[in-house]
């Protein structure tokens, strides 16, 4: 019988063969084979006309844009997604520094069903991104929700915020002697990798930016938020270009001190992987021997740190940036 619990089975294992077997690459089938499948791996007998029925239920009845050709073959047109599109979207995942690698893994495992068994196969090993910092919270997705759900309540949340140590730079430790930080929460940014939440903060009255990969603890409060008025006149696109933009030059070794309370900042610059060495230099320094892209554009990052920041070595390096200060100087002088 046509809708009997046997031939609904044959035609979910038919519909499994189709989406995991088929791609851009290898999108024809023919019933025979679908047969074969169904007799080797599940002891189900099948003639084509059974088959040729379930085929069209998938067609019509599911919306599998699949398309059957004179020669008895069937082709699966299309999908979701394109391979490409995921490749794009794991890409986006691996590059984003606020999700830690095994969370990173398992949501470009999740993706993978949209595609066959083949590449999806061949996109959990294709896609990877090297040399990003990435976060070591394993609940940032949480604390994102988290995040959410206030700002569609409109109510203030408090956290734990989280910075480095010099004297362990794998891990994480409470800002603020460990007191908790409230503030009302109005919108979530992403920026270079990093995901960051846009709030109002009683404490300084203006809105300030939050590294969602830095907040512990957080709970939503029974307060409603403020700062609406300060929040409403913020332009996003304006904002984010003037806190977030660098750009890359030219590749040296070089070797940076700094005062250890820019140690956060200088991490997030310039990272943690095996060519970046951080040691203490004394109680209120440190040093750092990177590689580093040099330009103006890394100047004008060191500039910012002002006396707080000195270029150790290659004194090539150092002079260059004394010159690039100097024509500052000389263009304010004019």
């Amino acid at each position: 019988m046509a809708n009997s619990p046997d031939s609904k089975q044959r035609m979910m294992h038919v519909l499994k063969y189709i989406w995991e077997t088929c791609d851009e690459e290898f999108p024809a089938f023919s019933a025979p084979e679908i047969a074969e499948e169904l007799q080797d791996s599940y002891g189900i007998k099948a003639d084509r006309r059974a088959l040729y029925s379930d085929i069209a239920a998938i067609r019509d009845v599911l919306g599998l844009d699949i398309e059957s050709t004179p020669s008895g073959k069937h082709r699966l047109l299309s999908r979701p997604f394109t391979y490409d599109e995921l490749c794009l979207i794991a890409e986006c995942i691996n590059a984003a520094k606020f999700i830690s690698d095994d969370q990173a893994k398992e949501l470009v495992e999740k993706i993978s069903h949209f595609t066959s068994n083949p590449l999806a196969d061949r996109l959990t090993q294709e896609v990877f991104l090297c040399q990003r910092v990435k976060t070591g919270q394993k609940n940032v997705l949480e604390i994102i929700n988290t995040i959410r759900k206030a700002i569609r309540q409109k109510r203030k949340i408090k956290f734990k915020y989280l910075h480095r140590e010099i004297n362990d730079i794998t891990k994480q430790v409470e800002r603020n002697l460990g007191r908790a930080f409230t503030v009302s929460p109005y919108n979530l940014i992403i920026s270079d990798g990093n995901y960051y939440m846009l709030a109002y903060s009683d404490m300084v009255k203006d809105m300030r930016l939050f590294r969602v990969d830095k907040i512990a603890d957080i709970e939503i409060l029974e307060i409603m938020q403020a700062g609406r008025l300060e929040y409403e006149k913020v332009d996003l696109t304006t904002y984010t270009n003037r806190v977030f933009f660098m750009n890359p030059g030219k590749t040296q070794k070089v070797s940076l001190r700094f005062d250890r309370k820019l140690l956060d900042s200088v991490i997030e610059r310039l990272g943690t992987n095996i060519n970046t060495m951080y040691r203490p230099d004394g109680p209120k320094h440190f040093v750092v021997n990177t590689e580093i892209e040099i330009s103006n554009q890394f100047y004008g990052w060191l500039v910012s740190f002002g006396s707080q920041a000195k270029i150790l070595h290659p004194q090539k390096v150092a002079d260059e940036y004394c010159e690039y200060l100097q024509n500052i100087i000389k263009q304010h002088e004019e």
